[in-house]
């Protein structure tokens, strides 16, 4: 019984790790993102202005 599980268990460690580094990634991103946006909030868009050349 013992046998078995030490021939199953070695795959989910790289998961674990692959799965914690992608959210310490998107972690920070979203950090960076919610910060950065604050200090440099985005510029108000201006409608296109129509040329009035028909």
């Amino acid at each position: 019984m013992i046998l078995g599980a030490v021939i199953w268990h070695w795959w989910i460690a790289p998961l674990l790790v692959a799965l914690g580094v992608i959210m310490i990634i998107a972690t920070i991103i979203g950090y960076l993102k919610k910060v950065s946006s604050i200090k440099y909030p985005p510029k108000p868009k201006v409608p296109a202005e129509e040329d009035g050349s028909d």
